[in-house]
């Protein structure tokens, strides 16, 4: 059988490549001036023709479901990064006159090792910064923090999202297990497709260089991990 070389799960390349070219549709009046078959008729039969691959080969409701899982991570991961980040920068104005002891708090908590790529890319450090910092938070340094004027809830809340992320993972895991073995067919229309939707993204990405928000939106490394 021929070796397929995708930069993720198929799945979740095939949501990759939905976003892609979602983001193509979106900008075609721009990009059809770039080249000449780029057109709203091209535009659509490519959204189609992914759409039906996906629904053949994958299946609609397995493809929705480990969809529906992936979001729900990364929901997750967004809510805690939002508020570990806030306590971060909280910690670091409260205890900006106590040096010694607000460099403490955060190697204590799991931020001095874990913060910033937990809050860039790194879900696993994400895992083991909320580890640290639910193993690592007892209730005298909790009051101590809460003293300072941060929030209780806040400070409550953050534990949480480790159990949240827990179940949401195994969730996603369970159904990649469910995924069944495709067939030879099925691998090479998937690769066909991925390939022409990676060649549209590196030319567009190419139009869009000078504009960094356009530019991310046809770059598949950074669509990718926010799917993962």
């Amino acid at each position: 059988m021929t070796e397929f070389s995708f930069p993720a799960s198929k799945s979740v390349t095939m949501m990759a490549c939905e976003t892609i070219v979602a983001n193509f549709k979106d900008n075609i009046a721009e990009l059809s001036l770039v080249r000449d078959n780029w057109t709203e008729e091209y535009a659509l039969d490519l959204e189609t023709r992914l759409k039906a691959d996906i629904s053949q080969y994958l299946g609609v409701d397995q493809h929705a479901a480990q969809k529906k899982a992936t979001i729900q991570v990364n929901m997750i991961l967004n809510e805690a990064t939002k508020d570990v980040n806030f306590l971060y920068k909280q910690i670091n104005t409260d205890f900006e006159r106590e040096p010694a002891r607000r460099d403490a708090i955060l190697q204590t908590l799991g931020f001095t090792s874990h913060w910033k790529s937990a809050t860039s890319t790194s879900q696993v450090d994400m895992i083991n910064l909320l580890q640290t910092y639910s193993q690592n938070l007892p209730d005298e340094l909790k009051q101590e923090i809460n003293a300072k004027g941060i929030s209780m809830s806040l400070l409550e809340r953050i534990p949480t999202y480790l159990e949240q992320l827990n179940t949401a993972n195994n969730k996603q895991e369970q159904l990649k297990s469910t995924t069944p073995e495709l067939t030879e067919e099925a691998n090479q229309a998937l690769y066909g497709i991925f390939q022409e939707v990676k060649s549209m993204a590196k030319v567009a990405k190419a139009f869009y260089i000078s504009d960094p928000a356009k530019k991310k939106q046809f770059t598949f490394s950074y669509i990718l991990r926010n799917l993962r």
